[in-house]
């Protein structure tokens, strides 16, 4: 009995303290700066992306499409490794950002309960650990990188 109860305390243990990818809700990827915005938001159910390009004269752009199932599957995947409560104190590789008029993007992780967890970089630059997970919402939204 004494080792089912140890056992028991040991498996809630490690379902505590482990990152269940299924609580994540949304990812949310937005690319800005003076003029230009671009928003993609991505749950299980759906994508939604926003462009809108003041510095011309095209209309802001704006579509909405199931998400497949393998897509999800695909991006809880990448997301496996990347540790939610550390993303806001992960470092950006560049700091261009500081200046007015340069680009600058923020990938948001919302889990179920609704807290959110930010990561702010320069263009399209997230962390190391983040480029796959932007990567992926890149192809998800049907626009690659734009360098």
């Amino acid at each position: 009995m004494r080792n089912v109860s140890i056992g028991l305390l040991l498996l809630c243990c490690t379902l505590l303290w482990a990152q269940n990818k299924s609580d994540i809700k949304e990812i949310e990827f937005s690319k800005m700066s003076r003029g230009y915005e671009e928003h993609v938001r991505v749950n299980a159910d759906s994508v939604h992306v926003l462009i809108h390009d003041a510095r011309g004269e095209k209309a802001p752009v704006t579509f909405s499409r199931k998400t497949e199932r393998e897509e999800w599957v695909s991006l809880m995947d990448i997301a496996k490794p990347i540790k939610l409560k550390e993303i806001d104190e992960l470092p950006s590789p560049t700091m261009k950002r500081a200046s007015d008029a340069a680009m600058h993007g923020t990938l948001t992780i919302t889990d179920k309960s609704g807290r959110s967890y930010t990561h702010g970089f320069d263009d399209e630059n997230p962390h190391d650990s983040l480029k796959p997970l932007l990567k992926q919402i890149r192809e998800i939204s049907g626009r690659k990188e734009t360098k």
